[in-house]
């Protein structure tokens, strides 16, 4: 009743538009994707809640090259009986060869918020969440994530979104009222 466990094992093969060395256009190529994900959730008592997760990408290319990612995750939830909060704790280490064996991983969020980010290259993720009921029908819930990329990257993200340096730092705050 305290702990539990499982794995699990995801296969896809898709095709993309790859290029080929020496050849000026693009084909349209099939890929492999195996996926393994084992994960272990551990309560030793009603208010701890500790999760830990090994991941594990390979993706390979019919012409192209293979690549490989791992990560391993630790989430740490809490919520005291006598006190009116909840806390939870998420830090992973990651580290991929390039954005085709890129990790996805689910963190806890803000209400009515789905979070469910892709990791490339090599670093660490932290999040803490941190919700308050100030009454029964008010509460303020917070969240700080802040990711940084231990590779030799200049910049994170693309485009509009991009984002100078190896650091990225997100914070929400929400304001509940129940009526």
């Amino acid at each position: 009743k305290k702990f539990s466990s499982y794995l699990r094992y995801r296969y896809r093969q898709k095709e993309s538009n790859q290029t080929i060395e020496n050849q000026p256009e693009i084909s349209v190529l099939p890929y492999e994707q195996h996926r393994i994900r084992w994960q272990m959730i551990y309560t030793p008592v009603t208010s701890l809640n500790l999760r830990s997760s090994v991941d594990f990408t390979m993706y390979k290319e019919e012409e192209g090259s293979n690549s490989n990612g791992w990560m391993v995750a630790q989430r740490i939830g809490w919520t005291p009986g006598q006190i009116p909060l909840q806390a939870d704790l998420y830090v992973a280490y990651f580290h991929t060869d390039d954005y085709a064996s890129r990790l996805i991983s689910f963190e806890k969020n803000l209400l009515y918020v789905y979070n469910t980010p892709s990791f490339y290259g090599e670093g660490t993720r932290m999040a803490f969440v941190l919700r308050y009921y100030l009454f029964s029908k008010l509460s303020i819930t917070a969240k700080v994530g802040w990711t940084h990329y231990l590779d030799d990257r200049e910049t994170i993200g693309t485009g509009l979104e991009a984002i100078p340096g190896k650091d990225k730092t997100d914070l929400s705050l929400m304001l509940q009222w129940k009526f």
